[in-house]
């Protein structure tokens, strides 16, 4: 008898458990506009992040304007065009001297059972920048290379119902020069289209300059360098760069005994 009854009371906690398990599943929506899911520079970090927050929370049901969740990232709607360049720059000029704003604020509240987490920014590039530094600085994704991402494996949302922060770059210009006049990772990928998963390489270390906030991306272009064959290959470069909203340079010298700069003028 004492059996039977341990049996019945076991099946009884199989049978209430796993609905309620069911019920406190945790979900999560992203909620972003239309013109913000169809920029490029938002639009790869809307879908990127999603990614990220489906790895970072294995167990939890993340999507896209879902209708009632328990964590909602909501989007502010802001301009999508071109950044305006300052009265008194040229008109011919403006382009280049002319940068989108990277500042964010997030701003979390409650409201019944759902947490309200919402973003202001003032450009496409500053939702990037307020998605990425969300990821980084408050949920422990840490992107410490271009080939390795570190997840945390959240059970349940880890932040506050109520807290605010912001970020905003201390340079206009962030990012990196790649002094391939040495061999490096990246020094035959930038230089050789012919290799092997050339531009997907390139095109990964790009994702990393975007997740960690950055906008500019230089090397120094090699001598050897094929011009027929390179210069589609750095047109597609260019293209996915300002599509992840990083500008881009490359070096080269007038004239340059040392090294394999590439040369301006051939002195010898």
């Amino acid at each position: 008898m004492p059996f039977l009854y341990l049996s019945a009371l076991f099946f009884w906690l199989i049978l209430t458990a796993v609905p309620s398990a069911a019920a406190e599943r945790l979900t999560i929506s992203l909620q972003a506009p239309v013109s913000l899911q169809n920029h490029p520079v938002a639009g790869q970090a809307i879908d990127d992040t999603l990614q990220l927050l489906k790895r970072s929370f294995p167990a939890a049901a993340v999507g896209r304007n879902r209708g009632s969740s328990a964590v909602i990232l909501q989007l502010s709607n802001v301009p999508t065009g071109p950044a305006a360049a300052p009265a008194s720059v040229p008109a011919h000029l403006a382009p280049p001297l002319t940068l989108a704003d990277q500042s964010f604020r997030w701003h979390a509240t409650r409201q019944g059972s759902t947490t309200l987490l919402r973003l202001q920014a003032n450009s496409p590039e500053g939702v990037a920048a307020g998605l990425y530094g969300l990821l980084q600085e408050r949920l422990r994704v840490r992107f410490i290379h271009p080939r390795q991402t570190l997840l945390p494996n959240h059970r349940r949302w880890p932040l506050a119902a109520r807290f605010s922060f912001s970020g905003s770059p201390r340079f206009p210009y962030t990012g990196f020069h790649l002094h391939t006049l040495h061999p490096m990772e990246l020094t035959e990928q930038l230089h050789d289209p012919s290799r092997p998963g050339a531009f997907e390489e390139v095109a990964a270390y790009l994702d990393w300059l975007a997740r960690n906030g950055q906008n500019t991306f230089q090397f120094f272009l090699l001598r050897d360098v094929d011009r027929e064959t390179w210069l589609p290959h750095a047109r597609r470069i260019i293209a996915y760069a300002h599509s992840r909203g990083i500008r881009c340079g490359v070096e080269i010298s007038l004239a340059m005994l040392q090294q394999q700069a590439f040369q301006a003028i051939t002195l010898l």
